[in-house]
C-alpha cells in the first residue's frame, strides 16, 4: 500500500493561501548567501528556521499555527512576513484603541533622503532617526501632532538599466494623529514647510521628496490601506535576492550590517499610550507564531505538523497514511 503525502496548504480569513513554501525556499537562498559570506552561524539559524509548523486544525480544516521554529533573523524571508503580519496586526489594534481615545484624524506622512551608495546606507539611517526626533521635538510639530508611528523601508535599485542601479532608498512611512481641529487652525502646516524642516533637521541642501495627505474618513478603508502601507516589509526579499550572486551577496552583507540592532518601527505619543495599554509583545523580536492575523476559534481542534522537506522543496504532514 503506497503512502499518500499531503502537502502544506494554509489559507488566511480572505481564502489567499499562505505563501509557506515559497518563504522558506527564499530563506535557504539566503542562509546560502551567509555561507558565502562566512557566516556560519547565520547561515545555519536561517537554514533551519521553519523547518517544522504545528497548526491547530478545525473541523472544516481550518490551520491556526500554534508552534513553530522561526529564528527571527532581520533578512530571513520567512521571518520577515511573519513580522509583516504582527506589526499589522498589532497596529490595526492600537489604531483602534487610539480612536477611543479621542476624535482624532489620521494623516499619513513620507519621509525620504537622496539615493546613497552601500557605504553611505548605514550613515544615511543614522542621520535619518537623527532628523526625525528633532523633527518631533519642534515645538510647532510637537504642538500639533498628538502621536505617531514610524516605520522604516528601504528598497534597492536593481534594475541594471537605471542610473541608480545598486543603490539603495531608505526612508520613513508614518501614521500621525491629530486632532480634527488641525485642518482649519493657525497651526495647520503646508507640505512645503514640513519639506524645509526635515530639511533642516537632516542638516542638506537639497529639498527632500515629503508626502503628505489625510487618511480618508470612509473609515476603516482609508485607515486600513495606511495600517498595510506602514506595515510592509522593511526590505522585500525581491530587493536583496536574484540570481546574480555576487550581488546578492554584497547587498545581504550591506543590508545584514544596516539593520542589526535597529528600532524598525517605534511609537510616539497617543500611540505610545495604546501600545503599552494594550501590553503588546514586541513585534521585531518577540512572538512570530501568533501574530494577530486570524482570530482564535473557540471550537474543538487537532494538532498537525508539517514539516520541511529538502529533497522536495515543500512542507508535508508527518504521520500522514
Amino acid at each position: 500500500m503506497s503512502k499518500t503525502y499531503h502537502e502544506l496548504h494554509d489559507f488566511s480569513s480572505t481564502g489567499k493561501e499562505r505563501p509557506w513554501k515559497d518563504k522558506k525556499n527564499k530563506s535557504l537562498l539566503v542562509s546560502e548567501s551567509f555561507k558565502r559570506l562566512g557566516n556560519f552561524k547565520r547561515s545555519s539559524k536561517i537554514h533551519e528556521c521553519g523547518s517544522f509548523l504545528e497548526f491547530k486544525q478545525y473541523s472544516d480544516n481550518t490551520l491556526k499555527l500554534h508552534l513553530a521554529n522561526f529564528c527571527k533573523a532581520r533578512l530571513c524571508p520567512l521571518c520577515a512576513w511573519r513580522r509583516s503580519l504582527k506589526i499589522y496586526g498589532q497596529l490595526s489594534q492600537i489604531m483602534s484603541e487610539v480612536q477611543k481615545m479621542g476624535d482624532y484624524a489620521f494623516l499619513f506622512l513620507t519621509l525620504t533622503v537622496k539615493n546613497c551608495g552601500e557605504c553611505e546606507l548605514n550613515d544615511t539611517i543614522n542621520a535619518m532617526l537623527k532628523a526625525y526626533d528633532k523633527l518631533f521635538k519642534r515645538k510647532k510639530i510637537a504642538r500639533i501632532f498628538c502621536g505617531a508611528y514610524r516605520a522604516l523601508e528601504i528598497t534597492h535599485n536593481t534594475d541594471d538599466k537605471s542610473i541608480a542601479f545598486d543603490t539603495f532608498h531608505p526612508h520613513f512611512h508614518i501614521i500621525l494623529a491629530v486632532h480634527k481641529s488641525y485642518f482649519t487652525s493657525r497651526d495647520y502646516i503646508k507640505t512645503e514647510d514640513i519639506v524645509k524642516m526635515w530639511q533642516e533637521c537632516l542638516g542638506v541642501e537639497y529639498s527632500p521628496v515629503v508626502d503628505i495627505r489625510r487618511i480618508k474618513e470612509d473609515k476603516f478603508k482609508g485607515i486600513e490601506h495606511a495600517v498595510a502601507e506602514t506595515a510592509k516589509y522593511t526590505v522585500k526579499d525581491d530587493d536583496y535576492i536574484c540570481e546574480d550572486a555576487n550581488l546578492m551577496d554584497k547587498t545581504i552583507f550591506v543590508l545584514d550590517d544596516a539593520l542589526r540592532s535597529r528600532r524598525l518601527i517605534s511609537y510616539r505619543g497617543i500611540f505610545k499610550d495604546a501600545a503599552e495599554k494594550l501590553k503588546l509583545d514586541d513585534a521585531i523580536d518577540g512572538d512570530l507564531v501568533h501574530t494577530g492575523d486570524d482570530a482564535e476559534l473557540d471550537e474543538a481542534y487537532k494538532i498537525v505538523r508539517y514539516c520541511w522537506n529538502k529533497d522536495w522543496l515543500n512542507y508535508f504532514l508527518t504521520g500522514g497514511d
